[in-house]
């Protein structure tokens, strides 16, 4: 369980960090390269993307070491970490731009190899030898995936890769910054929830608990990871697309695309739960057994993430990105009140966790609401 409980946090840690090397200018390029119609503009974007990169990793990895060092933060091995990250985060960049640029099937590929092409090899690693079961050889066999990913997305993106020149200023830097900022601000908000919740348990109750709470938030987010790869890939880019035109397309898209992800949510969340109860509930210890009952609640969260993540790839293909913040502030709030008055065990910070992903999800369907409704948008 503590191993479990120490992969969480590196986890959370990391996928935090991730925000602050990209400063979400995927979220500004990647719109102006769906509707870009020429392969010079796409290599420009591109080419602009990479080389702020090179630089945002370069500062931040600096920067984690020197807080590593100062002992400041714990993140078990500075140099693992910094390299998981920068491989992560690469590997991420080229699978948004492949989606980006329509081709969905080889950024699911990606993802695919990033995510899961570790585990099963993990598994049959410890099962056929008597190495000891540990953090290092999670970080190890992570990072191997991580790196295979991003070699695959070199050579699945190199018909633009190939012909791009690094070239960066301050001005470019100062233009990307101004750009990004509110969306980057934004995703900061909704993407701290993702690890207030992991702080807080292991300051306020310990580490077998992150590890419970952990173990059975992986499963439900499994949910969100299945929707991200085989349907929100696909509906953002044509959301942007279908922005540019009348108002009723757009509308009409959307009504399609919150129906359909409820009922994939939902279907994917029953599987989900029938599969934990009856194939591997036999070989969970009972630390997790005992405590089963939370998934369910965390499953429904993940359904209202789910919903609310279609609210707001509406909001951002409108270009509205100031509405995207306030509610994810709002959410944040939301959550870091109801766990600190709520959360003194792990079933109190599940139904915090809950609560706010209704709210989120509330918060940014009463715009939606107001926008389908906007005669000014034609």
């Amino acid at each position: 369980a503590e191993v479990i409980g120490y992969y969480v946090l590196i986890l959370s840690v990391l996928s935090y960090m991730l925000y602050f090397t990209g400063v979400e200018y995927h979220s500004v390029s990647n719109r102006n390269l769906i509707l870009s119609n020429t392969e010079k503009e796409k290599v420009s974007l591109i080419e602009k993307q990479f080389s702020f990169y090179l630089v945002s990793n370069l500062i931040c990895s600096i920067f984690i070491a020197v807080l590593y060092y100062l002992n400041l933060i714990n993140i078990y091995n500075v140099f693992l970490f910094i390299v998981l990250m920068i491989f992560e985060h690469i590997s991420l960049e080229i699978s948004r731009i492949l989606i980006a640029t329509k081709k969905q099937l080889s950024a699911s590929l990606m993802i695919f190899v990033k995510s899961f092409g570790w585990i099963f090899p993990f598994i049959l690693f410890f099962y056929f030898t008597d190495e000891k079961f540990s953090i290092d050889s999670i970080l190890y066999f992570w990072l191997t995936a991580t790196v295979v990913s991003t070699i695959l997305g070199f050579w699945l993106l190199r018909r633009y890769l190939l012909n791009i020149t690094f070239q960066f200023n301050f001005s470019e830097l100062k233009f990307i910054l101004s750009s990004s900022a509110i969306i980057f601000i934004s995703t900061i908000l909704i993407r701290s929830v993702a690890i207030v919740d992991k702080v807080y348990i292991e300051n306020n109750l310990d580490v077998e608990t992150l590890a419970v709470y952990g173990f059975f938030l992986s499963i439900a987010t499994f949910v969100t990871t299945i929707m991200e790869v085989s349907f929100f890939q696909y509906v953002y880019q044509k959301m942007v697309s279908y922005a540019q035109q009348k108002k009723r397309i757009l509308n009409f898209y959307f009504y399609k695309v919150i129906g359909c992800c409820f009922l994939f949510s939902i279907f994917f969340s029953i599987l989900v739960w029938f599969g934990i109860n009856y194939l591997i509930y036999d070989y969970i210890d009972a630390i997790y057994t005992n405590n089963v009952n939370i998934l369910p609640v965390m499953l429904i969260s993940s359904c209202f993430i789910n919903l609310s993540f279609c609210c707001h790839y509406y909001i951002y293909s409108l270009k509205y990105d100031l509405v995207n913040l306030l509610s994810n502030l709002a959410y944040f709030i939301v959550y870091v009140f109801i766990i600190y008055f709520y959360g003194k065990s792990l079933v109190g910070v599940t139904w915090a966790l809950l609560l706010s992903s209704i709210s989120l999800f509330i918060f940014k369907f009463s715009f939606v609401i107001i926008a389908l409704n906007k005669k000014s948008y034609d």
